[in-house]
């Protein structure tokens, strides 16, 4: 009995997270590459993942949900969502509405699942004791105490480089998945040997592949959404941003490139830097090569 009243709710959740029981324009279908991400979390059990994505990706929407499922299917789950700072998670996945009209985050799951909604906190609290809480890289001194059981970081490339330090341990309470997703940032490199936090969680994400580890990196351009409006959206950005000469820029934002911002080449090479009299030309090679190992 317990069985079918399991099968049952899950049947019935993944009905109201995909509104199969609305009309067809309102359901919510991931497309190809976004229901990869879910395959690796949810069936293969991947602990880490990294999106090297372009914007317009997709990436929020399907934040949104893994945020949701997790907690629904995972009582007393305590599921984080960062961005760069508290600030920009309340405009960017509180407030903001989606394609629907509805708020993204608090009216993405179903309503008769709620306990509270506590919009000082942005805290969406379940009835199963799970909770979805939205926070910045910024909080640094808060994020010490939190034992999550799943969180993103979202546009990861713009965080507070001390903020990977003080949350990874946290894993290690419930032995959590985490998520980290954005655009690569337009520099590279903090100084002639160290790389940004963004390029060396990249790397280590790839290495832990390469050695059978439960982790998995994949570089997701923005044409891979399939949307129509998406589609003619970069169609038209593409033509703009390489009438204006910024194919760089381009190629970070919506191609997922590790490319080091400047626009004097069509894809330039990475910024002489100097340092303590030093100068150490970073070209594209150094980039590959650190990516290689």
């Amino acid at each position: 009995m317990k069985i079918q009243q399991d099968q049952r709710y899950y049947t019935y959740v993944l009905n109201q997270l995909h509104r199969w029981n609305q009309p067809a324009d309102k359901h919510w279908t991931p497309h190809p590459f976004q229901a990869e991400i879910l395959v690796k979390l949810f069936s293969e059990d991947v602990k880490t993942i990294f999106v090297q994505c372009g914007r317009k990706f997709g990436k929020t929407e399907i934040i949104i949900y893994i945020l949701w499922r997790w907690a629904l299917f995972n009582p007393g789950s305590a599921c984080y969502y960062f961005c760069p700072n508290a600030d920009d998670a309340k405009e960017i996945i509180w407030d903001a509405p989606d394609q629907r009209g509805a708020k993204r985050l608090p009216d993405f799951g179903p309503p008769e699942f709620i306990k509270s909604i506590i919009k000082s906190e942005l805290r969406v609290e379940l009835k199963n004791g799970s909770f979805i809480k939205v926070d910045g890289s910024n909080n640094i001194s808060a994020i010490r105490g939190y034992s999550p059981s799943l969180y993103v970081a979202d546009e990861y490339g713009d965080f507070h480089p001390d903020w990977e330090g003080e949350m990874e341990p946290n894993r290690a309470t419930f032995d959590a998945p985490a998520i980290y997703i954005g655009t690569p940032p337009p520099r590279l490199w903090i100084d002639p040997e160290t790389p940004h936090h963004y390029v060396r969680k990249a790397k280590q994400v790839q290495d832990e592949m390469a050695d059978g580890l439960p982790s998995f990196w994949v570089k997701r351009p923005s044409w891979d959404n399939p949307i129509p409006t998406v589609q003619a959206f970069l169609r038209r950005t593409e033509v703009a941003y390489k009438r204006m000469g910024k194919h760089a820029e381009w190629a970070r934002e919506y191609l997922a490139e590790m490319v080091e911002a400047g626009e004097r080449k069509v894809f330039p090479n990475f910024n002489a830097a100097r340092v303590e009299g030093n100068t150490h030309i970073m070209d594209n090679s150094d980039i590959i090569s650190y990516l290689n190992g």
